[in-house]
């Protein structure tokens, strides 16, 4: 899956049917048009075609109930491994058509099977589930390549019985550049486990600049690229870090300063002036001193003036005020019985 992703049309598309937008793929076949879902020489990855597929699964398959019920099934496994991703905005339920109708001398209608989304917050019209094709960057992409790796595997495995939970751990291999892109923080968090768990027999290779995407990895699982050097292969469990931790380490991101860009120069400015040391000149000393408290200023008002740097400072001072109190007032009992 390259990091370029282009995503179904927005909104309701009111043309009489999707695939004659593409004249030359109106009777491709489904095994042609999963062909297509990458461009290979462009390094993109198309949307379009996963609608075209699957609309073109489901014609191929009118009329053999058995191998329509494999197609959902596959499809459900897909979309309940985006909806793990994306909970707050896909609601539960299986895929369902998405119907355009058109108001014209002849009335029609193009049906877009598994194009069909409930959501939780969103409620265009309350009789049909809404168009993917609506849906925000992160939602829709997230859904369309999920539905790219079971349209491989069924065209790899062939469709699985309804029901059967075996062919859901075929072995898959997944590559993926940018995997967290436009995922809200709180879905990058969640986008490996989910697919871990929706298939079981998934390898993933997946480039990531998210900390959170590399939060919960075990030794072993995170490799680092540089420009500059050989990869390497980190050494520890990554379980339990935030993602202050993950930017701020030397060998994951080597993010000195993960904050603003002005404030981290500031940063950067009082470390140099820390580590020049003393001047010989009383004048460039004391211009040095007035810098450095200039900076030290600047930089804690901007780190703990609010946050979690702020409730952490609030925090100490109310924890150390306590043992303080507790130690005094043990000493004045001590004191008094002696």
């Amino acid at each position: 899956i390259p990091a370029t992703r282009l995503s179904l049309p927005g909104g309701r598309v009111f043309e009489p049917n999707t695939i004659e937008q593409f004249p030359e793929d109106g009777e491709a076949s489904a095994d042609a048009l999963l062909g297509r879902l990458f461009d290979t020489e462009l390094g993109i990855f198309n949307g379009l075609y996963v609608e075209l597929a699957i609309d073109r699964l489901h014609r191929e398959l009118v009329g053999d109930r058995a191998k329509l019920n494999g197609l959902r099934e596959s499809l459900g496994l897909a979309r309940g491994c985006a909806r793990s991703i994306c909970f707050e905005v896909i609601a539960p339920g299986s895929p369902r058509p998405f119907v355009d109708q058109f108001e014209s001398s002849d009335t029609s209608r193009t049906v877009r099977y598994g194009m069909g989304v409930e959501t939780n917050d969103i409620h265009f019209n309350t009789e049909q589930p809404l168009y993917a094709g609506a849906l925000s960057s992160g939602t829709q992409g997230t859904l369309l390549w999920i539905y790219a790796l079971v349209l491989k595997m069924v065209d790899h495995y062939g469709l699985p019985e309804y029901g059967s939970e075996d062919w859901y751990g075929n072995p898959i291999i997944l590559l993926i550049d940018e995997i967290e892109n436009h995922l809200h923080p709180t879905w990058q968090r969640r986008v490996i486990p989910a697919l871990l768990d929706s298939f079981p027999g998934l390898q993933i290779f997946a480039t990531t600049h998210s900390p959170l995407v590399v939060a919960g990895l075990k030794k072993g699982q995170v490799h680092l690229l540089r420009r500059d050097g050989p990869p390497t292969t980190y050494p520890d469990d990554i379980v339990g870090w935030t993602a202050d931790e993950i930017l701020r380490d030397r060998e994951l991101m080597g993010v000195e300063d993960p904050t603003d860009d002005e404030t981290a120069k500031a940063a950067r400015d009082l470390r140099e002036l820390r580590n020049e040391g003393p001047r010989d000149d009383p004048d460039a000393e004391a211009e040095r001193q007035e810098r450095m408290l200039e900076l030290r200023q600047r930089v804690d008002r901007d780190l703990l003036a609010g946050g979690p740097w702020k409730r952490q400072r609030e925090q100490f001072e109310q924890d150390f005020a306590d043992v303080l109190q507790k130690y005094r007032q043990s000493r004045d009992l001590g004191q008094e019985n002696g």
